[in-house]
């Protein structure tokens, strides 16, 4: 995520990722290590709920 930011001209600051394994060892954990913006999403049939402040 962070090499593909980059390589499309965004910074880190231009980023959210959404996703819902940021634990450490977790296949999102790059992001939060990273310093990326990110909401956590724990049950995919609740993203619309959760994201809603973005539309």
């Amino acid at each position: 995520m962070v090499r593909y930011a980059t390589e499309h001209g965004y910074s880190l600051e231009d980023v959210l990722f959404i996703g819902d394994d940021f634990d450490d060892g977790g296949g999102d954990s790059h992001v939060r290590i990273k310093g990326m913006d990110y909401i956590r999403i724990f049950d995919y049939t609740k993203a619309p709920e959760v994201l809603k402040f973005l539309y």
